[in-house]
C-alpha cells in the first residue's frame, strides 16, 4: 500500500482507540523518520499488541530511535519484527537501550539492519542484561567474522540470558565462533545458525573463495573497501601499488592479490563490482585514467555522504545521544582500535580483521491489522 509518513498519524489513532488488535502488520512500506517517531509514541502507549512488524520499510535515524523508544516502554509485545530497515549504529544504541528494561519481548528480528561492529556491541550491551529474549535475527548484516565470537563470549559470560536461538544468515564466522558455540551447547540449549567458519590455517585464494562462495563474505561494500585500503595514498601511487607487473593497467588477480595482502580474502563478485565501476570501456583491465576516474568519483560519493550525514544533525536535540560518533563512542584515541566494554564480553587477544489513504472498504477485525 506504500503507505509514508503522512499516513502514520491515522495508524496511531487506530492504536489509540482500537483496544483488541493483538497484530499489527505494516511491512513493505514507506515509513520514515517522521513516521518512525510517531509509531513508536503509538506502541509506547499500546497496552494489547503482540506482534509487530514493520519490517522492509524505511526506519532509520531518528525514526528508528522512535521505534525503539516505543518498544522500550511497551509492556505487551512478544514478537517484533524491523528487518530490512536501516537502525545502524543509532538505532541499534535505542535499542541497546530497549533491551535492558524490556522484559516482555522474546522474539526480536533486526537482519539486515547495517549492523556493523561499533552498533554490535551497542546491541550486546543491552543483551547481556537481558533475561527474557528468546529468539535473535541478525542476518545480513555487515559484522566481520573477527567480532562474530563477541556474540557468543557476551552469551557464555552471562550464563542467566534467556536467548535460545540466534539466526546469523548471511554472516561468516571465523573458528573462535565455533569453539565457543561448542562451549556453549555443551551447558544448555542453544542454536545458531551461520553462513561459514573461516579456517584458521592459511589456504590459497582460490580454495578461500571456494569455501566462502558468497558474494558478501565480509559483508562490507567492495568499493569502500578499496577506498579505505587506499588510506592517504595519491591515487596514482595507489594504482602503482597495486599495478605489480607494471603494465598498462590492472588485472583481476592483481585487485585479489591487494586484498589477500591486507588480510581480506574476498569472492570473486567483490572484484567483479570494482571493475563494473571502474572499466568504464569494458576491456577487462582498469587503465590509469580509468582508475583516476574511479577515485574521484568515489570521493564524490564519500562528500555526498559526509554532507547527506552533517544535514540530517541536530534536527531533534532529543536523540542527540544517540548520533554520537563512532570515534566517541567506540574508537581509543591513541590506538584507534575498537574498544569492547569488559563488563560486557571478556577481553580478547587482539587481532587485526584488517500512500494514499485507504478507503472504507478496509476491514479491521478483532485480533489481526494487516496494512502491508
Amino acid at each position: 500500500n506504500r503507505l509514508n509518513d503522512n499516513d502514520a498519524v491515522s495508524i496511531t489513532q487506530i492504536l489509540e482507540r482500537n483496544t483488541t488488535i493483538k497484530t499489527l502488520v505494516l511491512n513493505h512500506n514507506e515509513f520514515r523518520e517522521e513516521g518512525g517517531v510517531l509509531l513508536g509514541e503509538a506502541i509506547a502507549r499500546n497496552t494489547t499488541l503482540e506482534d509487530i512488524d514493520l519490517s522492509w520499510n524505511h526506519l532509520r535515524r531518528c525514526g528508528a530511535i522512535g521505534i525503539a523508544r516505543g518498544l522500550q516502554e511497551n509492556l505487551a509485545l512478544r514478537t517484533v519484527n524491523l528487518a530490512w530497515n536501516g537502525f545502524g549504529f543509532e538505532g541499534c544504541l535505542a535499542i541497546g537501550d530497549m533491551l535492558t528494561s524490556n522484559h516482555t519481548i522474546t522474539e526480536l528480528d533486526l537482519a539486515c539492519n547495517r549492523i556493523n561492529p561499533p552498533a554490535l556491541l551497542e546491541l550486546l550491551r543491552g543483551l547481556s542484561v537481558n533475561r527474557t529474549l528468546r529468539i535473535l535475527r541478525i542476518g545480513y548484516n555487515p559484522v566481520t567474522a573477527a567480532f562474530s565470537s563477541l556474540i557468543l563470549a557476551v552469551i557464555k559470560k552471562h550464563a542467566e540470558s534467556g536467548l535460545e536461538n540466534i539466526d546469523m544468515a548471511g554472516v561468516v564466522v571465523d573458528k573462535e565462533f565455533v569453539a565457543l558455540l561448542e562451549e556453549i551447547q555443551k551447558d544448555r540449549f542453544f542454536i545458531v545458525n551461520y553462513e561459514v567458519s573461516l579456517p584458521v590455517k592459511k589456504i590459497s585464494r582460490e580454495e578461500m573463495r571456494e569455501k566462502i562462495g558468497l558474494p558478501s563474505a565480509y559483508n562490507v561494500d567492495p568499493l569502500r573497501m578499496l577506498y579505505l585500503l587506499k588510506e592517504k595514498m595519491r591515487a596514482s601511487d595507489f594504482f602503482y601499488k597495486i599495478n605489480k607487473d607494471h603494465d598498462d593497467g590492472l588485472q583481476r588477480d592483481e585487485l585479489y592479490s591487494l586484498f589477500d595482502e591486507s588480510g581480506i580474502p574476498v569472492t570473486g563478485s567483490v572484484v567483479d563490482k570494482i571493475f563494473e565501476f571502474m572499466d568504464t570501456n569494458g576491456d577487462g583491465t582498469i587503465d590509469l585514467g580509468e582508475f583516476l576516474q574511479g577515485d574521484k568519483r568515489m570521493k564524490n560519493i564519500a562528500r555526498k555522504q559526509v554532507r547527506d550525514e552533517q544535514q540530517r544533525k541536530g534536527k531533534d536535540e532529543n536523540y542527540n545521544r544517540y548520533s554520537r560518533t563512532f570515534q566517541k563512542a567506540h574508537l581509543d584515541p591513541i590506538t584507534n582500535a575498537l574498544k569492547v566494554d569488559p563488563t560486557i564480553a571478556p577481553m580478547r587477544q587482539s587481532r587485526r580483521p584488517s500512500v494514499a489513504p485507504r478507503d472504507s472498504s478496509d476491514t479491521l477485525d478483532n485480533n489481526r491489522l494487516r496494512l502491508p
